[in-house]
């Protein structure tokens, strides 16, 4: 018998609900133009139901691999240095739960002392294993701490930025035939330090590879 719940996400099967699709119009569009979206609403008024229900939608659309992870689990973790690796950690064990291809390929050698960067390096790495784009919604962001969050948030704009550089350097070097470029990206956030700022990495793109240059 169906009931009336506010104590966990809902389902058609045990739940009397709304058709969580029918609650909020527009994310799919943002999605297909590549945008990040924030959901901001009450507690209980079924933000989890919602993204539980895109993750299935965009799953079943073919079109995308997406995943839900709750960043819960980093609550009250106030160091980025140990709350960044246990939501890349939490990310990964949502991979191994799904239907993705490659899902061992996810941080199989992560480098978790790496803090900075490791969410972004993992998520880029693993998205160019895969035959279609890969969208993560995440849940519980409110909870994260101050540091974290800003850590947290950076990286996922970083890899947004980082890709549509090696896209157009990639294209560059096709113009010239060039089987080596480099990219530079600037943070000229004024809260990151040095050592968040600075760094040298390798990409691979078949027989190409771009060294990038954080400053």
């Amino acid at each position: 018998m169906r009931y009336f719940n506010i104590a966990r996400p809902c389902n058609k099967a045990e739940h009397y609900m709304i058709e969580a699709a029918s609650r909020l119009s527009g994310v799919e569009r943002l999605i297909d133009r590549t945008q990040y979206f924030v959901i901001h609403a009450a507690r209980q008024s079924g933000k989890t139901t919602y993204l539980r229900d895109l993750t299935r939608r965009l799953n079943a659309s073919c079109g995308y691999y997406a995943l839900y992870c709750s960043l819960e689990i980093a609550q009250g973790i106030i160091d980025p240095k140990d709350s960044i690796p246990s939501i890349v950690k939490k990310i990964k064990y949502a991979v191994d739960m799904s239907d993705i291809p490659s899902k061992g390929g996810f941080a199989a050698d992560a480098d978790y002392a790496d803090y900075t960067n490791v969410l972004n390096k993992e998520l880029s790495l693993f998205g160019r294993q895969l035959d279609r784009p890969l969208v993560v919604l995440f849940d519980e962001a409110d909870c994260l701490s101050e540091g974290t969050l800003i850590t947290f948030l950076r990286q996922l704009r970083d890899e947004r930025t980082r890709a549509l550089g090696i896209e157009q350097t990639l294209r560059y070097m096709d113009v010239y035939g060039a089987a080596e470029g480099w990219l530079a990206i600037f943070d000229r956030s004024g809260s990151a330090s040095w050592d968040e700022k600075i760094y040298i990495e390798k990409e691979a793109a078949g027989d190409k590879t771009v060294t990038v240059v954080g400053l």
